[in-house]
């Protein structure tokens, strides 16, 4: 597609990879970064170490255009025919244009919302690009000589072959602020071992290192970084604070919390027993109360008597009993009413 060679989307050779879906009878339209570009030198780089014309004839590179002429410099005008000046431009012209096809990272696909491809590897493999596929890829390479490694076209059988490491550098021998070689080596080694980093590069289609390589970054380039004439991994080490924790609460707290789950549990019982109780008492009929032991209680009345001719105020008792219901004058109407009661 990037050379020329395939021109349809019909072409037998794509459409035999790809028999689950029907190919249009569609010109290719291929677009590619404008300026210098990373992406541009990793796919590039791909492109020769799939195909040994390519090598030949074009090889590795990274800029599109000439700044000047507007023209392709190593890109064949005729096969290229759109360029984006950044990877967000490319997927632009990717989503706006039918039957385009280009080249991005994976988490600028992802975020742009643009389809991407499984490739097939060396081992006729088509592989996503994922954080496990690109991990081989790594592990691939681990024992080789050098830290930096080509990892396009990697030779395990789940390796995604379009991958590369992303870099930065720094000074092994630092002579200014040593507080900032400290920092320096602490975020790489995060960047390493903790779970967070890993979480981290996955959700924008990244991976950490593999541990193996992990390793390999410790061992030959963190264990040498020194700053003013001592290692920066011994002044790490020595900067650790140890953590001391305040554990005078455990003493109350190992005293009053069963103290605690003992009064709740003897409520709790109490509260069975109440229950239990009860519910005897039902059953057997314990509850009925002979009527003659019922006392029955009312407001004092305000009776107005006619003693020695003159009126006055007499103060009857508030409480009767069954016994003495006779002496009290509604008694008779009292009774028959507590008898209608139900139960």
């Amino acid at each position: 597609m990037f050379n020329g060679t395939f021109t349809l989307w019909s072409e037998p050779s794509i459409q035999a990879i790809n028999p689950n879906c029907q190919l249009p009878n569609q010109t290719i339209i291929v677009v590619a970064r404008q300026a210098s570009s990373g992406t541009t030198s990793i796919f590039t780089s791909a492109l020769a170490a799939f195909d040994g014309r390519w090598k030949a004839t074009k090889g590795t590179f990274s800029v599109g255009v000439d700044n000047i002429t507007y023209q392709p410099i190593k890109w064949d005008a005729n096969v290229v025919r759109y360029f984006g000046p950044t990877n967000r431009d490319v997927a632009g012209l990717i989503r706006s244009i039918r039957y385009t096809v280009g080249f991005l990272s994976v988490g600028e696909a992802q975020v742009e919302l643009v389809d991407y491809a499984a490739l097939g590897n060396m081992n006729n493999r088509f592989i996503l690009p994922t954080a496990s596929s690109l991990l081989e890829a790594i592990n691939s390479k681990v024992h080789e000589a050098t830290l930096t490694p080509d990892l396009v076209n990697a030779q395990l059988p789940n390796a995604y072959p379009l991958s590369s490491y992303t870099y930065f550098a720094f000074y092994k021998t630092q002579t200014r602020d040593c507080t900032l070689a400290m920092e320096l080596v602490r975020y790489i080694q995060w960047l390493i071992t903790d779970p967070a980093a890993k979480n981290d590069a996955e959700s924008v289609g990244f991976s950490t290192l593999s541990v193996g390589m992990g390793s390999r970054v410790v061992k030959e380039v963190l264990e040498h970084v020194t700053c003013k004439g001592q290692l920066v991994m011994d002044m790490v080490q020595a900067d650790v604070e140890e953590v001391t924790v305040d554990k005078s609460w455990l003493v109350p707290v190992a005293v009053t919390v069963p103290v605690f789950l003992l009064v709740v549990g003897l409520m709790a019982v109490y509260i069975i027993f109440q229950r239990l109780k009860l519910n005897t008492m039902i059953n057997m009929d314990d509850w009925n109360i002979p009527i003659e032991d019922i006392v029955f209680y009312y407001d004092e009345k305000m009776q107005l008597a006619s003693v020695s001719g003159k009126s006055r105020f007499l103060r009857q008792k508030s409480v009767r009993s069954l016994k003495s219901i006779g002496e009290i004058s509604e008694g008779p109407e009292l009774l028959s009413q507590i008898l209608q009661w139900p139960g």
